[in-house]
Formats: C-alpha cells, sequence, structure tokens
C-alpha cells in the first residue's frame, strides 16, 4: 500500500476563472501525488472531495474511463473530434474532458453513466450556451435519458465540468430562460418535440 501527500482536487487559475482537473503542463507528471492520497495494491485509488470525504475510484472504473475514451491514462485529457459543424458552432474551440470529471462521477457515484458521457460530447443533439451554467451538451438517449455535459468557457477552450442525467423539463427552462441554442443536429427533431428548441435568439 502506497501513500500519498494529502490533497483535495486542485484548483488553477486560467482567464481569470477557477479551472478544475487540468494540469499546467509544468506539473501534469505530478498529477497523481498531487490529488491521490492512498493506493491501493489492487490499483484502487482514494482521494478526497472538496468537504474532506474520501472516495475509492476503483480500477475498474479506471480501465472503464480509459477504454472509453480511448487515453493512455486516467491523467490524459479527451478531445473529442468534432464535425465542421459543430466546431462552427463551438467558434473552433476544443472541448476538454480531464481526470476532474471523472472524480467528480465517482463522488456522485455516476459511473454507469461514463458511455454517455463520450457519446454526449462527441455527438450531441444539442448545444446550449446559457449565461449561469457555461455551455451545455444535450443528448436524449431514450424516453427515459437525456444526459448533458457541462462545460466552462475558457475563450481558447470549453472544460467540462460536470455530467449528469437531466429530465427534458430542465432542458427547457434552459431553453426558455435566454439560453441560446448553438447547435442542434438534424436528428433533433425526431427526437423531442419542436417546442423543446423554440428559443433560439
Amino acid at each position: 500500500m502506497l501513500y500519498f501527500k494529502e490533497v483535495t482536487i486542485p484548483k488553477y487559475k486560467e482567464s481569470g476563472k477557477e479551472e478544475f482537473g487540468i494540469m499546467p503542463k509544468n506539473t501534469q507528471g505530478n498529477a497523481m501525488r498531487d490529488i491521490f492520497i492512498k493506493e491501493f495494491e489492487n490499483g484502487d485509488l482514494e482521494f478526497l472531495d472538496k468537504k474532506g470525504k474520501p472516495h475509492i475510484l476503483t480500477k475498474q472504473t479506471q480501465n472503464d474511463w480509459i477504454n472509453t475514451f480511448g487515453l493512455d491514462n486516467i491523467e490524459q485529457n479527451y478531445i473529442p473530434a468534432h464535425t465542421q459543424e459543430i466546431k462552427q458552432a463551438l467558434k473552433g474551440r476544443e472541448v476538454h474532458l480531464s481526470m476532474g470529471s471523472l472524480l467528480k462521477i465517482v463522488e456522485r457515484q455516476r459511473e454507469a453513466y461514463i458511455p454517455n458521457v463520450k457519446q454526449t460530447i462527441d455527438n450531441p443533439d444539442l448545444i446550449i450556451q446559457d449565461a449561469r451554467d457555461g455551455i451545455l451538451f444535450v443528448k436524449k438517449f431514450n424516453d427515459n435519458l437525456i444526459f448533458t455535459s457541462v462545460g466552462a468557457d475558457f475563450e481558447t477552450h470549453i472544460t467540462i465540468i460536470s455530467n449528469a442525467p437531466k429530465n427534458q423539463r430542465s432542458i427547457k427552462s434552459k431553453i426558455a430562460n435566454s439560453g441560446k441554442v448553438l447547435y442542434q443536429s438534424p436528428n433533433l427533431q425526431s427526437l423531442v418535440n419542436p417546442s423543446f428548441y423554440r428559443h433560439t435568439n
């Protein structure tokens, strides 16, 4: 059993905002020691959330994350290869998914949604710019599951900071309350009622 120094998820200042889980290039090699306080013999990792509560990132979840996103390790960022239409909607900005998102998923016991995260940021049905929450990537999987990934806009790129299932009412509310639809999939009309995306100003 290996013990590392105590720490919570680090914050870094970038473009006047706090960005969770993205390590400056000169510190990426120390990310594991900066975040995890204990490594077990089976490969599980223990970390603390912002309130100091411990959580276990299992070896299985680490492998699921790496395999789902085609990464070399959990410290590596995932950057989707978007279509030209989505790139244009995002004004050429890349979307970054980091280890910080993985830790939040573990904190909220949403490991089963890891495949949904990839599909949502790779091929969203809607991209909404929300004044309060940032950039929302929305995908409807079936009548019982609408999934969202929320990105913080850092001007040069967008960092995913939250991933969660939502209901249709909450998405419609975002649009009704001055949310701007940046992109909608050609398949959207067959997925939801047209009133779902009525507000596009």
